[in-house]
């Protein structure tokens, strides 16, 4: 959404906002390796690596009240601070109607165009780029409040449009702050 927007518990754009990863091309399939690090959606010391707490299971209804956000499709059964990506075309995500929620129990290699989907810790295999995709943005689960989370990942994320195989991208969890670095993006945002 464009900057100063806001949404959920007052959190704000950029702030909250989900990282971009890179451009994409439909039909192509993207893996997820080297993904490392731990976050906390409690702020604190973080404690839970890329596959999120199994314990605490969140729900975009439960915790939203809605099932959709800004016309992204929300999800059921995610573990809290899993890392999720969620694929976009050019326009704001407002601009088409949302898909159907998806249960992390079951996750997919083939999430549709703005459907939050679960990466973890990459071993779920290739995910393929749906049709009308250009952009994926990367980020952890959390209920509500992105705000106060603390912590890192980071993550490879192999077959990106547009730049050098295998794209590296270190995505660090915090509430605020964006400093990019040559050939890696240190990165802040939360889906």
């Amino acid at each position: 959404m464009p900057p100063a927007s806001s949404c959920c518990s007052g959190d704000t754009v950029p702030d909250e906002s989900p990282i971009y990863a890179g451009a994409v091309t439909a039909g192509t399939t993207l893996t997820f390796t080297n993904v490392t690090g731990g976050v906390s959606y409690f702020g604190g010391t973080p404690t839970d690596g890329p596959n999120g707490n199994s314990t605490v299971l969140i729900s975009t209804l439960a915790y939203e009240g809605v099932s959709t956000i800004n016309d992204i499709a929300g999800y059921t059964n995610a573990p809290v601070d899993a890392l999720v990506g969620v694929f976009l075309n050019s326009s704001l995500p407002t601009s088409n109607p949302a898909p159907g929620v998806l249960d992390f129990s079951s996750p997919t290699s083939t999430p549709q165009l703005q459907q939050i989907f679960f990466i973890g810790d990459g071993t779920i295999g290739s995910i393929t780029v749906p049709t009308g995709a250009t952009r994926l943005y990367l980020g952890t689960v959390d209920g509500f409040g992105w705000a106060n989370d603390t912590g890192s990942i980071d993550v490879t994320v192999n077959g990106l449009s547009g730049v050098p195989e295998p794209a590296a991208w270190n995505m660090l969890i915090i509430g605020v702050g964006v400093g990019g670095l040559f050939g890696r993006k240190r990165l802040a945002g939360r889906i």
